[in-house]
């Protein structure tokens, strides 16, 4: 009566994998990851991720990721290098993780998670006017 559900965690087992956490959603597709080599590049969210197969796959900012790397594109100057989405952890996949990375790539990605805050300054300052006073 149950579904197959894969429990089996990914791990990086090419150089053109990478660990990575979520630092901005920007939409149709598209992320801004840090990697554990300290480079923030755009992801590409692939059409397995997307649609009805998001399920237990939902992206959002903080959420740790596995990424490949595309060697092979050509970068404009002033643009970011792109990356494609391979997997999406949940919390016990991330225990796992944290055992298979070196110190530095771990506090890497994991100091990135938490001090992610929104910058998105709009310039909008609400005030409470108080046309009713007595003079």
């Amino acid at each position: 009566s149950g579904g197959y559900q894969n429990n089996r965690t990914r791990f990086s087992e090419d150089p053109l994998e990478m660990y990575a956490v979520c630092t901005k959603l920007y939409g149709q597709g598209h992320i801004e990851v840090m990697c554990h080599d300290g480079v923030s590049r755009m992801c590409v969210i692939r059409k397995k991720f997307r649609g009805r197969s998001k399920r237990h796959n939902i992206v959002s900012v903080g959420s740790y990721v596995l990424v490949g790397l595309r060697d092979w594109e050509v970068v404009a100057a002033g643009k970011k290098r792109k990356c494609d989405l391979l997997e999406v952890y949940n919390q016990t996949d991330i225990e796992k993780i944290r055992r298979f990375l070196t110190e530095e790539e771990w506090h890497l990605i994991k100091y990135t998670s938490e001090d992610i805050v929104d910058d998105d300054d709009s310039g909008i300052v609400f005030v409470n006017l108080n046309f009713f006073a007595c003079t």
